[in-house]
């Protein structure tokens, strides 16, 4: 089991950040065997927390933000929810959306200017906007990750995603009658996180010491989401 290209699977442990720390600390429940150690680095394991928004419903339509118009274009009209919907349900990889690198300020001047290359707002750019604003708005993740309307009720919904919650799984009777171990589990938060708040680190963290799980938490002080994302450069 040992070499290249192999994994002893008696002796592993997984990793996961944001999103991934939220697979790894759900998947410590499913995998056989069960790794060794789970390292979540500030992902969200309980989707019912009201605070990141998962099982919030929309109360009302979105209405888009202000985009910058793309440049050289007359078109200007604003991107409809109907256009953001369809944009984030289509699963054409051809289509795929990466991340808004322009969302919080112009970066297309300065990058034309400093790199002699053209950097244009295109049509694509102000979706692409559109479609991480939207995301941005209560209840808009409910609709765009989880498209309710393949349930046949919103109370179906939340059953799925309590099933997706390391954390509303560990309540169940397996893991509270100490008939199923979680493995040891160390945890890295920012505790200035808005996307995924630090006490969804804190209650988990408490949670798994209450089962008896050896646990080990870093929090950074006023640390956001992805904060260690930081190059230093020494001179």
């Amino acid at each position: 089991m040992i070499g290249k290209d192999r994994v002893n699977v008696e002796r592993y442990g997984i990793v996961g950040e944001s999103a991934g720390g939220h697979l790894v600390t759900l998947m410590a429940t499913r995998l056989v065997p069960q790794p060794k150690v789970v390292i979540d680095i500030y992902g969200v394991v309980d989707l019912m927390d009201p605070r990141t928004g998962f099982a919030v419903k929309p109360k009302e339509a979105y209405k888009p933000s202000s985009i910058p118009p793309a440049r050289g274009s007359s078109d200007e009209s604003e991107i409809s929810e109907a256009e953001i919907l369809a944009a984030l349900h289509d699963h054409d990889p051809s289509h795929a959306l990466s991340d808004a690198v322009f969302s919080k300020a112009d970066l297309t001047r300065p990058l034309t200017k400093n790199w002699k290359v053209e950097f244009p707002i295109t049509q694509r750019i102000r979706l692409q906007l559109a479609c991480q604003n939207y995301l941005s708005t209560p209840g808009a993740k409910y609709v765009a990750l989880f498209h309710p309307e393949r349930f046949s009720s919103h109370e179906d919904v939340i059953k799925f995603l309590k099933t997706m919650s390391p954390a509303q799984v560990l309540e169940g009777e397996e893991y509270t009658s100490g008939k199923k171990k979680y493995p040891p589990t160390a945890f890295l938060h920012g505790t200035a996180d808005e996307p995924v708040p630090v006490e969804q680190t804190y209650a988990f963290d408490e949670q798994l010491r209450k089962l008896g799980v050896e646990t080990v938490v870093c929090v950074e002080e006023g640390g956001p989401h992805v904060f260690e994302h930081v190059y230093k450069v020494s001179l």
